[in-house]
């Protein structure tokens, strides 16, 4: 990667640490027109219910710029990657059950905080619906692209909750496993078990229909296809 001070930078934010180890080297490696740099959100803010949906972006890309030496010029391109939780499935697919917590099954959340999660999926179904529109935020070029139905599960096909420790050790091994050969994970990406075919807009067509949004697939190697990478 080039140290160069003066070279833009391509910005990544994200919603866990995790995800950032998981994805950091290989994007480095994969990435040759600007410097990769991630926000880590802690957190997910397409579930914030706003009007304006851009400014939840602007206010991330704010924070990162507070805390490092790049100004807004330096910001060459924005890309924001999310978990679907499930989120843009219908309604009806969201099952009021006792002492289940909150599970994910193939074409239904069962759940036992069925009024939360209700106001969680549409916060995030508006965000998120809003945001795929978008091609810049401010000045600068932004895209969004999606794991589902979380990171994990499209990395490793692990479906079920995972602990704190067990993400940070699949993201060790993630970058073991890459590192050396980041083009496999493009393939990976583009294997018939993840990849969401059609271009950028059909991609999201596709997460926002039935239940696709439970299921194991990613729209990310369509950032690889794109200019300038």
């Amino acid at each position: 990667m080039n140290n160069n001070k003066t070279k833009k930078i391509i910005l990544f934010i994200v919603e866990g640490v995790t995800d950032k180890n998981s994805l950091g080297l290989v994007l480095s490696r994969l990435v040759n027109s600007g410097e990769v740099r991630f926000e880590v959100t802690n957190g997910d803010v397409t579930t914030q219910n706003r009007t304006d949906c851009a400014s939840i972006v602007s206010k991330v890309v704010n924070n990162f710029l507070k805390r490092s030496r790049f100004m807004r010029s330096d910001i060459m391109r924005i890309v924001q990657i999310i978990d679907t939780d499930g989120a843009f499935i219908p309604d009806d697919n969201i099952i009021e059950m006792e002492d289940v917590g909150t599970h994910y099954g193939m074409n239904t959340i069962q759940t036992s905080y069925y009024d939360e999660t209700i106001a969680r999926v549409h916060s995030k179904r508006n965000t998120v619906g809003q945001l795929c529109k978008l091609n810049k935020i401010g000045n600068i070029p932004y895209s969004i692209y999606y794991f589902s139905r979380n990171l994990e599960h499209v990395l490793h096909d692990i479906e079920g909750d995972i602990s704190s420790k067990r993400k940070v050790y699949l993201a060790e091994q993630f970058q073991d496993e890459y590192y050396d050969e980041p083009e496999l994970f493009i393939k990976l990406l583009e294997s018939q078990a993840i990849k969401v075919e059609g271009g950028y807009n059909k991609s999201w067509d596709y997460i926002f229909t039935g239940s696709n949004s439970l299921k194991r697939c990613s729209n990310f190697y369509l950032f690889f296809k794109s200019k300038g990478i």
